[in-house]
């Protein structure tokens, strides 16, 4: 789930849900954790490879 989604979804602006999630760490939590979750297996797998690639650099 990106903002644009959740803006489109609720129909708030970008600036009002980015001053959501700065303003109430547990939404920017909650955010996070469906952001990670939602995505497809092979989003998933890009994330963790493009995450370990970093790690050895």
């Amino acid at each position: 789930m990106t903002k644009t989604i959740l803006k489109d979804a609720t129909r708030l602006s970008l600036s009002t849900i980015k001053n959501y999630l700065n303003n109430y760490p547990e939404l920017k939590e909650i955010y996070q954790s469906i952001k990670e979750n939602s995505g497809t297996v092979k989003q998933r797998k890009q994330k963790e490879y493009n995450t370990n690639k970093m790690k050895v650099v």
